[in-house]
């Protein structure tokens, strides 16, 4: 009978189950082999259920590949472990980005986790199959490059031997493809429609090396690609199989033009003849504009739903030096929203906080050279973590930027954390130019901003301000923050949903956690959505908030508003928001031309003078008549960047 090794992958808790390339590569490379082949059976799990039932699932296992990453690495080991104590004589090998290269980590690790057995460093296909020809022979692991394993003298986890470094694969098309040789047709009739996308490399390697990033090290400055008729029939068997999502491995899509565009070409055929795959998630290119404006326009073409993300990360000059990180430059970066923005593209820009050599200053100044009046833009902003073997993890980079971190549970979903091992992040809360204190209150500016721009709550009330009074978006947020502070009994819902993001600034300093619950929900929120999810609860009272704080900011700078104008730019802000449940009634008269004003203002167009005429809209509502405040404030944001707002025709 032969043998049975696993690979386990436990994704990231999130809602998609996604094909895991990674194990199927490395299962189909091994299984080429006819030595293995004749003597192993490799099986694949990788959809999260409790880990009990994960072991039991296993029958006489000989030797285990787990795949480690900040989003399943508690949960991944303490699944190690209990094998290892039902399964003494188990090989448990060890791979993924959160597996240690330096010694002393290294030391760490075996410390402990004395339950791993072999770390393999680097690409795994052709290390984990020479593990399983030495498992067949006399366990000699010396001669394998790119691993370490424990010395014969200890069975402590003390020593241990690193062998020789592996050098990468230059020839993808030596490694078989799991999408064509039945590998994940085999997990697609075993799990069916629990499997929603995938996971999908067209190339491998990045030319970076960013400081923050775990794809930033030599290893892989070279980028290695897979030949195009593969990738051609593994798009088909994508959309033969009715996988809708795609998530691109790629570190930088668009780097080899013309054959990511016919790539681009090829999902966008499928999509229109089959509707799948729907959705082409990317990490774009970081240094041209017109590759992504080209590609993203063929995607759209096709009814491809991708995510044209510009990965700034920082405006402050100083700061990218310090993370080795060359951006657009700022013509072009412009160049790229605005192209994108005609054609009606979104654009979601990527900023990081508390990165080195940051302060809130510059943080806060970067966020208002991203906003404009386009509808189609947006930003992100997430959470510096250490990740394992990037320079930042070093001891002298840590003490050269003064980086004070806290290890906090992580959420991946907005399910509770209630599970069977938290995972955890490395968060950066503070830097020598950054200290706690600022930190904290760039995170509730940044956020709130998020809200108030990105999200839209504010949107059209922020840029009438930008216009007509030509102040800039930060004297708004920084007031309104200020005054509803100050005034938390008048300002109750916007002091409610402020209060949680201040909460979870709070939780991340203290270690808590980085989701916690809103009231009248089960479950957790990011700090943006959770905020947006508490105004447009009770969206009525937002706006005669609103509309009390704006009186006020006008007045600070004496500026006098008729009555009528600020009531139908408020209500204009508020009748394009979604709601718990649809208004009756679609149509609404305006006492003036405001919403001709902000069409107009949106479309880049001339704007019209603020008049007094009657002005009636119909509005186009989307998904509403929630069953439960919990599923609103779950699905009122999509995919944590956008919402969708009702849309607006004039009648007359």
């Amino acid at each position: 009978m032969k043998s049975k090794a696993y690979l386990i992958d436990m994704g990231t808790r999130m809602n998609m189950n996604m094909l895991p390339l990674a194990s199927g590569l490395i299962s189909s490379f091994a299984m080429a082999d006819d030595v293995i082949k004749g003597e192993y059976d490799i099986d694949i799990q990788f959809i999260r259920r409790p880990i009990r039932e994960l072991v039991n699932e296993l029958k006489h296992p000989k030797i285990i590949g787990i795949s480690l990453y900040v989003w399943n690495l508690k949960a991944t080991l303490n699944y190690a472990k209990l094998i290892k104590a039902l399964h003494p004589d188990v090989i448990i090998v060890a791979g993924g980005y959160s597996v240690p290269k330096d010694k002393e980590r290294i030391k760490k690790f075996y410390l402990d986790n004395p339950y791993i057995d072999i770390l393999v460093h680097g690409e795994g296909e052709i290390t984990f199959s020479e593990i399983l020809k030495s498992t067949i022979d006399n366990k000699d692991y010396s001669k394998i490059d790119g691993i370490t394993y424990k010395g014969s003298s200890s069975g402590t986890g003390a020593e241990f031997v690193t062998t020789k470094k592996r050098g990468r694969i230059a020839d993808l098309n030596q490694i078989p493809s799991p999408f064509l040789n039945g590998v994940f047709d085999m997990l697609i009739n075993k799990y069916g429609s629990q499997i929603t996308g995938t996971v999908w490399e067209t190339n491998r390697g990045c030319p970076y090396s960013c400081s923050f990033c775990d794809w930033g090290y030599s290893d892989t400055n070279s980028i290695y690609k897979h030949d195009l008729n593969r990738l051609y029939e593994e798009l088909k068997w994508i959309s033969k199989n009715k996988i809708h999502w795609i998530f691109g491995a790629d570190g930088n899509f668009g780097i080899f033009y013309k054959r990511d565009y016919q790539i681009a070409e090829w999902v966008s055929d499928l999509c229109k003849k089959t509707s799948c795959p729907k959705f082409f998630i990317i990490n774009w290119l970081k240094n041209s504009h017109e590759r992504i404006v080209n590609i993203a326009e063929i995607l759209e073409k096709g009814g491809v739903t991708s995510n044209v993300t510009l990965s700034i990360q920082s405006l402050n000059s100083e700061t990218l030096k310090a993370i080795k990180r060359k951006n657009i430059k700022s013509e072009n970066y412009n160049q790229i929203k605005a192209e994108l923005h005609k054609r009606k593209t979104p654009t979601v820009v990527e900023l990081i906080l508390g990165l080195p050599l940051e302060s809130y200053e510059t943080f806060v100044n970067g966020l208002e050279k991203i906003m404009t009046a386009s509808l189609y833009n947006h930003f992100a902003i997430y959470i510096c973590s250490i990740l394992e073997n990037t320079e930042m993890s070093k001891e002298y980079y840590r003490e050269k930027y003064g980086i004070i971190t806290k290890e906090c549970p992580v959420g991946m979903s907005k399910t509770s954390f209630d599970t069977d091992f938290i995972e955890t992040e490395e968060y950066i809360i503070g830097t020598a130019t950054m200290p706690v204190d600022d930190w904290g209150k760039s995170y509730i500016y940044g956020y709130l901003a998020t809200v108030l721009y990105n999200h839209r709550v504010c949107f059209y009330i922020m840029n009438y301000i930008k216009n007509e009074l030509d102040l800039n978006y930060r004297l708004f947020v920084e007031f309104l923050l200020d005054e509803v502070q100050t005034n938390k009994d008048k300002y109750k819902i916007f002091n409610e949903g402020i209060q949680h993001i201040i909460k979870q600034k709070d939780n991340i300093i203290k270690g808590i956690n980085c989701m916690c619950p809103i009231k009248d929900s089960e479950s957790v929120f990011s700090p943006h959505e959770g905020c947006v999810a508490i105004l447009l609860n009770e969206i009525d009272i937002c706006y005669l908030e609103l509309k009390d704080l704006l009186g006020k900011y006008f007045k600070k700078h004496g500026y006098v508003l008729d009555e009528e104008v600020l009531g139908d730019i408020v209500n204009y802000q508020k009748i394009v928001m979604p709601r718990m449940q649809k208004y009756s009634n679609n149509n609404f008269i305006f006492k003036t031309n405001i919403p001709c004003y902000f069409n107009s203002l949106v479309d880049n167009k001339q704007l019209p003078e603020i008049k007094k005429e009657q002005t009636r809209v119909e509005i186009s509502q989307h998904r509403n008549n929630f069953n439960s405040f919990d599923e609103f404030a779950k699905n009122i944001v999509n995919f944590g960047h956008t919402l969708t707002l009702n849309d607006v025709n004039i009648v007359y």
